[in-house]
């Protein structure tokens, strides 16, 4: 019992300081455009992905999160540049806590090198956050006025920016997120209720091995939040005949007063024709995950693409 309520009251703390980041931000390897708003239109493929991600699974109330994405790239094909537009909806439930987010992302990517077809990018990403609480189950201790039991809601405004390099070999960007001030509250406005900014650098490669039938793609991204922790992810994933692939991430965070935090995200998933199916998994050490089944995350993936001058190859070609 113990455990469960120091879960609940760390579930609690991680929402006001972290500001409640999109979840998918700590899966393994999500999609470039979520780490970086510069990186929509990066394939030339229509996307729609729709995401299922639940932390401690087997406790009652614990975090969840839904996510609908798409993407694609509005070019001409005499054209050297290109635009990438992306649409995001999210929905994030943590005990009494529900966020929905909605996020429209354009990017602009310039050509650089027509030998190498390298681009350069850049990218936003605006919209708007519900932060609502729902006072229906909470305890009224001495019939307390601030608790009305009823659903207490705010809005608003968001901003990420970013931007990138990449080629078919490798990509790399820097991003920073959160970069309005919050206007309303669903409490006091005290500090720990305040916007923390989120900073990431993310970077990776692709090499292929001599049978060309096996890739490897080593990447990195380190994250920086204002005032609550850094993050370091190295990933590594393997791929078959683009078609398979397996992956492990090895995160180590950084905390000022708590030292670090260690976790591994193993993953896997199959391109099968248009559609992409992936799963990754949470192994943490520590005691907390000692009364519950980890996190899981699940994506479903259609696109359809076709290749062009400065997009990256897929295997879901037309």
């Amino acid at each position: 019992m113990k455990r469960i309520l120091l879960l609940l009251l760390a579930s609690a703390i991680n929402y006001f300081l972290k500001s409640q980041d999109i979840s998918v931000y700590n899966q393994y390897l999500p999609e470039h455009e979520i780490l970086n708003p510069a990186y929509a239109g990066m394939y030339n493929c229509l996307a729609l992905s729709i995401a299922d991600n639940h932390q401690w699974l087997g406790m009652k109330a614990a975090p969840n999160t839904q996510n609908i994405f798409g993407r694609g790239r509005v070019s001409f094909s005499s054209a050297q540049n290109y635009n990438g537009v992306g649409l995001m909806l999210t929905r994030d439930q943590n005990g009494a806590f529900r966020n929905m987010d909605a996020w429209l992302i354009y990017a602009y990517h310039v050509l650089l090198s027509d030998a190498g077809e390298t681009m350069l990018s850049m990218g936003l990403a605006a919209g708007a956050k519900q932060t609502s609480v729902n006072e229906y189950n909470f305890y009224n201790y001495n019939n307390d006025p601030v608790i009305s039991g009823n659903r207490v809601s705010v809005w608003n405004p968001q901003l990420n920016i970013g931007m990138a390099i990449y080629n078919e070999s490798f990509y790399s960007g820097i991003s920073a997120s959160n970069l309005l001030p919050a206007l309303s509250y669903v409490t006091n406005p005290v500090e720990a209720d305040r916007n923390q900014r989120l900073f990431i650098a993310h970077a990776g490669i692709i090499l292929p091995l001599r049978s060309k039938e096996i890739e490897l793609e080593p990447s990195g991204a380190f994250h920086y939040k204002e005032l609550i922790y850094k993050r370091l992810d190295l990933n590594l994933k393997v791929y078959y005949r683009k078609t398979f692939w397996l992956g492990i991430s090895a995160r180590q965070y950084i905390t000022g007063n708590t030292g670090g935090v260690f976790q591994l995200l193993p993953a896997l998933g199959m391109q099968l024709k248009r559609f992409e199916i992936a799963y990754s998994y949470k192994l943490g050490f520590s005691s907390i995950y000692k009364d519950n089944y980890g996190t899981h995350h699940l994506l479903i993936r259609w696109k359809t693409c076709r290749e062009s001058k400065g997009a990256i190859p897929c295997p879901a070609y037309n």
